[in-house]
């Protein structure tokens, strides 16, 4: 994720619930700030902090697909402070295993 501005960003975390047919693995990395994966949530939780304007933070991890089909997974970025793009704190990638 990138800060684009206009302002810097303070307590920057980062949020992921996989879907259902898609499990979370064990390797959950981040650049800068702290990661935490929870195998029986299904999810990732990124403490980032703080992100100046232009500044990026690239999470990564790893998971493994129990069913077939296509899967929509949502990422959420939230911050403290004003947001006036809130439009744009999400993302949504669309997966199918083969």
């Amino acid at each position: 994720m990138k800060n684009n501005g206009p302002q810097p960003a303070s307590g920057v975390t980062f949020d992921d619930t996989l879907p259902a047919g898609i499990q979370l693995g064990g390797t959950v990395t981040i650049d800068n700030g702290t990661c935490t994966g929870d195998p029986a949530g299904n999810s990732v939780h990124c403490t980032i902090g703080d992100l100046a304007v232009g500044r990026q933070s690239d999470i990564s991890f790893t998971a493994t697909a129990t069913a077939t089909g296509t899967f929509a997974d949502t990422g959420t970025v939230t911050m403290s402070g004003t947001d006036t793009r809130l439009a744009n704190n999400s993302f949504t990638v669309t997966v199918q295993p083969r």
